[in-house]
């Protein structure tokens, strides 16, 4: 595990009280309490503190058009959004095509029009499963550049034809 000293003390001290408790279920207790604090204690272990994290983006309140960052407390400027309907159909996205500006928060709404299929868009991390129910894909657009995206559920015949691409100015 870890070079904890409350680690190295606690496991050598598993053996000595096997050893010493006679009474089966005793040592058993005892054995269970002490692998329990272990585990909470090696969970606990990490090297990344909750200061050391980046912020998790929070949304805004809806319809209002900006994507804050921290919290919204002002630290970090809104991020304009840019907001897209895509249909999913046999062998096809509509739109094909997406532009956004560098900086802008995306939000895709996607729905199926027959089968089941996938969006994945993997420089952005994004990877979605799309059936006929409507399924939001959000992410912020950090990079410039042309990046395609795909179908990542088996479709049909055309399936590998399936594509569109994102462009970020």
């Amino acid at each position: 595990m870890g070079s904890s000293p409350i680690l190295r003390f606690l496991f050598s001290h598993v053996k000595l009280i096997y050893g010493i408790v006679r009474d089966k279920s005793m040592r058993s207790a005892h054995l269970v309490m002490i692998l329990s604090v272990l585990l909470i204690l090696a969970s606990c272990a990490t090297s990344e503190t909750l200061a050391e994290r980046p912020p998790v983006p929070q949304a805004t309140e809806p319809g209002e058009g900006t994507f804050a960052v921290g919290g919204g407390n002002g630290s970090v400027p809104p991020r304009p959004v840019k907001e897209f309907v895509m249909t999913a159909k046999k062998f096809e996205f509509n739109p094909s095509r997406i532009e956004v500006n560098k900086g802008d928060e995306v939000v895709i709404r996607i729905r199926s029009l027959d089968v089941t299929h996938g969006f994945k868009l993997d420089e952005f991390g994004v990877s979605e499963r799309v059936d006929k129910t409507e399924v939001e894909v959000r992410f912020a657009a950090t990079r410039a550049g042309e990046f395609p995206y795909y179908c990542s559920v088996f479709c049909g015949t055309g399936h590998g034809a399936m594509r569109g691409l994102l462009i970020v100015k």
